[in-house]
């Protein structure tokens, strides 16, 4: 029996971006560490980031190349929790709610008091975020200052429908709306 990598790509390349290496291409296990340097190689020349782990599978080595054609999302990642990890932690509020595309960190947006899903770009260097609101679909990318297009992001999307926005219950000021930032 012969072994062999395969090498797997997540996500599709962009047209016009590069030639696209074939999904599920099989390399005889001889050449393993020329298949990986030639993956990593193709996607540093093609401008995408990616993570290449091998794992045993089936008696072989597998490698997995998961490609990422947004810079700052990692579409793996689950958010943190259900609310600010900041606001929680210091028995505030906020109004609404923005998860880390690459980290999954929730913070609360620009309008609520603590702004803590800037301050985390900030501090981490992070520069996508996407909305943590029910029925709300879109990324920001601090760096570029401009909304864009994004993959689907690991589960759970939003905070739970049953939790109010502000919040959380019991913790918003009855003047909440006069404390909010322009």
């Amino acid at each position: 029996m012969r072994r062999c990598v395969r090498a797997v790509l997540s996500q599709s390349v962009p047209c016009g971006r590069a030639a696209p290496i074939p999904s599920g291409h099989w390399a005889p296990l001889e050449h393993k560490a020329e298949t990986i340097i030639a993956v990593r190689d193709w996607l540093k020349a093609n401008g995408l980031a990616a993570r290449a782990d091998a794992d045993a599978l089936h008696g072989g080595v597998y490698l997995k190349a998961m490609v990422q054609k947004y810079e700052g999302i990692n579409p793996t990642v689950p958010p943190s929790g259900t609310g600010c990890v900041e606001c929680l932690a210091a028995d505030s509020w906020w109004f609404h709610l923005r998860r880390c595309a690459e980290c999954g960190h929730i913070g609360c947006c620009d309008q609520s008091p603590g702004q803590h899903a800037t301050k985390h770009f900030h501090a981490s260097g992070h520069p996508v975020i996407a909305s943590f609101e029910p029925d709300e679909h879109w990324f920001y990318n601090y760096k570029t200052q401009a909304t864009e297009d994004g993959p689907h992001l690991a589960p759970p999307q939003a905070h739970p429908t049953s939790q109010p926005t502000p919040g959380p219950a019991g913790r918003v000021p009855d003047d909440w709306q006069s404390q909010l930032n322009p």
